[in-house]
């Protein structure tokens, strides 16, 4: 906050406008903000339209609704309310920051807390990519604000627009076909960029590279048109992907194939090719041939060549229909429309598929095929598959894929229980599977929101827990090295006698009666491990726990080789 004296404020004040100007163009949107507050002269140059619209430019995510683009073409700056936008977004900041801060210092209402930012929508996004980037020395807690809650928030954020553009796809059926595809990539994409927009202008960047390579394109007919398309994009990389990587998770994201490694399976393709088509003046679909995605060009409205862009040009590019046919085993109609332009919904639909598919191969296959391609998080992966099926897939949702949802979202997404709640339980027509969701959501609910138990080292029975929290740990029999976030003074598991009795914890030397800790694990999973197997080490390297720690921890302190607590709430002596 600027804080001005009667002799700051008059030296300020008598400086020439053009250097106040300059002043003011140098400082923060909050000192901004209260500057103006100083008097009339402040005022009115702090409000300055030009001032404020470049200010409102340089926030790089807006709310769709806000229309920013046209806005920033005009060329009378005055014929827009740039003070209403601005002050909008230090509001919109202002609210995101504190939510976040909510966030890091409670351990409960999270769900509430994100939500409510979630529904601040890209407005926010600025603000959280701030938070998100914030230097180790800059606040006492980079690991729980910037690396875990902050990317969490982000990462929500385009989950909800994903679903957001399939529930149009769904409804007005107005959604280009790499726009619904391009939505999968909101649920793997880890950084707050690329954006759904950053891929589209690649697309639009690439029209103008294969127009700039192709000089005579307009004298072309359509057939020429589209095969020198097809061989602009294989000379690009832009081809059919190696038959033993076929299966390769890269392959099923549009953005990941048009930003990293461009070889892809023939839906993909075919999705990138309809892309650049249109915007070079082709009219083309993806036709949903059975078992491989071909291209649709229009000659006339209802004349179509079909083309094949993963054989690429080493085959017969065009193929003609009679011979597609003469493959199809069935006739009439279902024929018709298997040859027909498949729509946008089915097509999203049947990359969703491609992806459950490929999750069904073994751990060690999917582990060959994908070494040296992008890495991608398989629990989003599903959870993108699975909310297409709840969002597009026609008819009531089955009991397997409530299991499925229920299982991913607590674990990974429990914010995320708003979704189960407004599109998965309104249309689970199976009794038992809508009593397992309101079990689910209900619960999740009443944990957010339950007071936690307050663990005291000083207190008689917890005088025998031996580690603190944030200890970083090896254990003596599996060798796997994780960090304590939580103990108990003896044997108590979520799940019970049960879980006592399948882990073997009576056959342990010390049995039952010894303290047991709560440890996130290398790998990202959480473990319940009994003291006896603990080793406490300090290692120099913890970048394998970085990534998750922030859940639990607000910084690493390497000098004593360990995190440092943010579970206060529930364990304050630690």
């Amino acid at each position: 906050m600027i804080i001005l004296n009667d002799a700051s404020s008059s030296t300020l004040l008598s400086l020439p406008e053009e250097v106040l100007t300059t002043i003011i163009s140098c400082i923060s949107d909050s000192c901004l903000v209260n500057l103006s507050q100083v008097c009339r002269k402040l005022n009115r140059i702090c409000g300055s339209p030009l001032e404020l619209r470049q200010r409102c430019i340089r926030f790089k995510w807006w709310e769709e609704y806000h229309e920013i683009e046209k806005k920033k073409a005009l060329s009378h700056v005055t014929s827009i309310n740039w003070r209403q936008l601005f002050l909008h977004r230090v509001r919109v900041g202002m609210a995101t920051s504190h939510l976040l801060d909510e966030i890091i210092a409670n351990p409960t209402n999270h769900i509430n807390n994100f939500n409510r930012i979630v529904d601040l929508g890209y407005d926010a996004k600025d603000c959280l990519k701030k938070h998100a980037e914030v230097s180790d020395d800059e606040v006492d807690d980079p690991l729980a604000r910037s690396r875990y809650h902050a990317t969490t928030a982000i990462r929500y954020i385009h989950r909800r627009r994903a679903l957001s553009i399939w529930k149009r796809v769904r409804d007005y059926n107005d959604v280009p076909l790499e726009v619904a595809l391009l939505a999968l990539d909101l649920f793997v994409v880890k950084a707050p960029s690329p954006n759904v927009e950053d891929i589209v202008k690649d697309f639009d960047d690439l029209a103008a590279s294969f127009l700039a390579a192709t000089p005579e394109f307009s004298t072309y007919d359509t057939e020429e048109k589209a095969v020198k398309l097809i061989v602009w994009m294989w000379d690009r990389g832009f081809k059919g992907t190696p038959i033993d990587r076929y299966h390769a998770l890269k392959n099923v994201f549009v953005g990941l194939t048009v930003r990293t490694i461009h070889s892809a399976i023939p839906l993909t393709l075919v999705a990138i090719f309809c892309a650049i088509a249109r915007r070079v003046g082709l009219v083309a679909h993806p036709c949903g041939y059975p078992r491989h995605v071909l291209a649709i060009v229009e000659v006339d409205k209802g004349e179509y060549q079909y083309y094949d862009i993963f054989a690429g040009p080493g085959s017969n590019l065009r193929k003609p229909r009679e011979e597609l046919e003469a493959e199809l085993p069935i006739e009439g109609a279902v024929r018709n429309s298997y040859m027909a332009p498949a729509s946008v919904l089915q097509m999203v639909i049947r990359a969703a598929q491609n992806i459950l598919g490929t999750l069904q191969l073994l751990p060690t296959e999917r582990a060959q095929i994908n070494h040296g391609y992008p890495e991608i998080c398989e629990h989003s992966m599903l959870y993108a598959a699975l909310t297409v099926i709840v969002t597009l897939k026609p008819g009531p949702i089955t009991l397997n894929v409530v299991q499925h949802m229920t299982q991913q979202i607590p674990s990974d997404f429990p914010m995320d229980v708003r979704f189960l709640e407004e599109e998965l339980l309104p249309r689970i027509q199976d009794q038992a599977g809508r009593q397992l969701l309101e079990n689910v959501c209900g619960a999740l609910r009443a944990e957010d929101t339950m007071p936690r138990t307050v663990s005291h080292r000083n207190y008689p029975e917890n005088k025998c827990v031996l580690h603190r929290v944030g200890t970083i740990i090896r254990h003596r029999r599996y060798d796997y090295s994780g960090a304590i976030f939580g103990w108990t003074n003896e044997c108590r598991p979520i799940e019970g006698e049960d879980w006592i009795a399948k882990m073997g914890v009576e056959t342990l030397p010390r049995g039952r009666k010894q303290p047991f800790y709560h440890v996130l694990v290398e790998d990202g999973t959480v473990r319940y491990v009994a003291e006896e197997n603990i080793r406490p080490i300090k290692p120099k390297n913890v970048n394998s726990l970085i990534g998750l720690a922030g859940k639990y921890f607000k910084r690493f302190d390497p000098e004593e080789g360990k995190f440092v607590s943010n579970m206060h709430v529930e364990f304050p002596d630690d």
